[in-house]
């Protein structure tokens, strides 16, 4: 059928990466010059693959959950900002970040604000993971301007991911 766009769902429900994968990959080839939407996915990890196969849209509320939970995106992947490694870290989330909690707050007193329950901290936490996720999305977008999208995505993820 015709529309002005599409979508694919059911694809955050906890199934492997490589499972995620194979299945971004089988079904954006027969979706052609029509905005394409992945519902629910919010990992950056997700998000590059999405955008390797076709994906011009994501929405998800990941980012603001996992801040609720004592969670932040690094470059490096997800830190626990509880645990007690962050206890006298009086560095910034991310030094290159230059969201409102990087600049003003560092990891020793968000730390405190989760252990105290303090709703500051997720609202710090939850402006963090979406400038993390905005600042992401424009690297992409230079990368894929610059034709070295594959390269960038591959080389970050591995970052992330550790490897």
């Amino acid at each position: 059928m015709e529309f002005d766009g599409y979508s694919i769902g059911s694809l955050s429900v906890g199934e492997p990466p490589k499972l995620y994968e194979t299945i971004v990959q089988a079904l954006t080839p027969h979706i052609h010059d029509k905005p394409l939407y992945l519902m629910g996915v919010g990992d950056p990890e997700r998000l590059l693959t999405g955008i390797q196969y076709g994906v011009d849209m994501f929405d998800c509320v990941l980012a603001t959950r996992i801040a609720r939970n004592r969670a932040v995106f690094t470059n490096h992947g997800r830190i626990m900002l509880t645990n007690k490694q962050y206890e006298r870290d009086f560095t910034p989330i991310e030094p290159d970040c230059d969201c409102y909690a990087c600049r003003y707050y560092t990891k020793a007193y968000l730390r405190h604000l989760y252990k105290s329950r303090e709703i500051l901290a997720s609202t710090l936490g939850s402006i963090h993971n979406i400038r993390f996720l905005h600042r992401l999305m424009e690297k992409a977008k230079t990368a894929i301007e610059q034709d070295r999208f594959i390269p960038f995505a591959k080389n970050w993820i591995q970052t992330y991911i550790g490897k």
